[in-house]
């Protein structure tokens, strides 16, 4: 049996392999064949630098597409926020505008009572659960938006680390009793101060990544900036505006 092995060089790094097989003597290959082969395998390597540079270029026109996507659905959700003083008179098309570029199964935003150390649920896109009603006000003690008012950042919630966070916040429990298994907590914040948390949940393992909990901190930014949107002579208030149209 014979064996031929002609190396596929690329950018002077061996990239793989040329293999040729076969059952007679040890001496089959000439000298012809094996300069044949060669010019066969650098042809090849060609191919696959031609191949690996479309995808690299079909890689990056699909990301400038999906920036593109995101950058006008967050302008759209600015422009939503900022048409009508009463805020909750457009979630139903925030939501939907939210939904073109994180998935969510439901989607709440709660509302900070720092007097009393509670929350109220102030909009619900999605099913109603049994202990997280529209309206309600539930104690902070135990439960995610408490997390996030601590520590001023957002709660990625998976597979992973899912009975860890349960353990920290018990008040989590309900949600993933529900049958929701991924979910993203966000703040909300205002004028340096964490007056709520808008919060995504999937049905699905592990749907949320770190790139989508950066997306929603700037749907979370758009509606923190519309909760004061025309405070007079506030200059935090003003660049707020400008935020939302920039």
């Amino acid at each position: 049996m014979s064996i031929l092995a002609i190396p596929l060089v690329l950018n002077e790094s061996i990239i793989g392999f040329f293999g040729f097989h076969s059952e007679r003597a040890e001496k089959f290959w000439r000298e012809d064949d094996i300069n044949l082969f060669k010019m066969v395998a650098e042809l090849f390597a060609n191919v696959i630098v031609r191949q690996r540079g479309e995808e690299a270029l079909q890689k990056i026109q699909e990301s400038f597409q999906w920036l593109a996507q995101e950058n006008f659905t967050i302008a759209e959700i600015g422009q939503i926020l900022s048409s009508t003083l009463d805020i909750e008179e457009v979630y139903g098309s925030f939501a939907e505008e939210v939904r073109n570029i994180i998935p969510f199964d439901r989607l709440a935003i709660t509302t900070i009572n720092p007097e009393t150390d509670t929350f109220t649920l102030s909009y619900v896109a999605g099913p109603q659960l049994e202990e997280r009603r529209l309206g309600d006000i539930i104690p902070l003690a135990g439960t995610g938006l408490e997390e996030v008012l601590k520590t001023r950042s957002s709660l990625l919630i998976g597979k992973k680390n899912r009975e860890m966070v349960i353990r920290r916040c018990p008040g989590l429990l309900s949600t993933f009793s529900a049958g929701y298994q991924s979910c993203m907590l966000i703040p909300l914040i205002s004028k340096n101060e964490v007056i709520g948390g808008l919060n995504f949940q999937s049905t699905k393992p592990d749907v949320y990544t770190e790139a989508d909990m950066k997306l929603a901190e700037r749907v979370g930014a758009q509606i923190a900036g519309a909760n004061f949107p025309y405070c007079e002579g506030d200059p935090e208030a003003s660049q707020g505006i400008f935020a939302l149209y920039y």
